[in-house]
């Protein structure tokens, strides 16, 4: 009989023993090489004022786009399309994981411009795959 053992973490800014911060972290050098993949320009600077500083807009909360759930999405079906809408629905999946995670550290400046940048990201970049022709 094995004896009982202690939740994985308990620790605020834990998610089973992983740290959020790092994950952000990792997923948002993510989104940059898919970005940089892609060829689209890196986003403004985000800046905030009074009580929303360090917390994600709600916004940028709602799920991201992706090929499969944007039915008005129709890019033409090459290998050059679907390598851009490949890359543009791995980058808006890693913004959906930025969000939460930047709302679960908040308030924390860097994640919250982490989320916010990875947004405007994952826009440009489903819009190229939506007008991949």
């Amino acid at each position: 009989m094995q004896a009982p053992q202690a939740p994985a973490s308990s620790e605020p800014g834990q998610i089973m023993g992983i740290d959020k911060k790092a994950e952000l972290d990792r997923l948002y050098l993510d989104v940059e090489a898919g970005r940089q993949k892609m060829g689209l320009g890196e986003a403004a600077p985000f800046s905030c004022e009074g009580e929303a500083c360090g917390k994600p807009t709600p916004m940028a909360l709602t799920p991201h786009p992706t090929k499969a759930t944007d039915a008005a999405c129709k890019p033409a079906n090459t290998d050059t399309c679907n390598t851009s809408c490949t890359l543009s629905d791995s980058i808006c999946t890693n913004a959906d994981k930025i969000c939460r995670l930047a709302a679960d550290l908040a308030p924390d400046n860097d994640a919250a411009a982490k989320c916010e940048k990875a947004t405007t990201t994952c826009t440009k970049a489903h819009e190229s795959c939506c007008s991949c022709l």
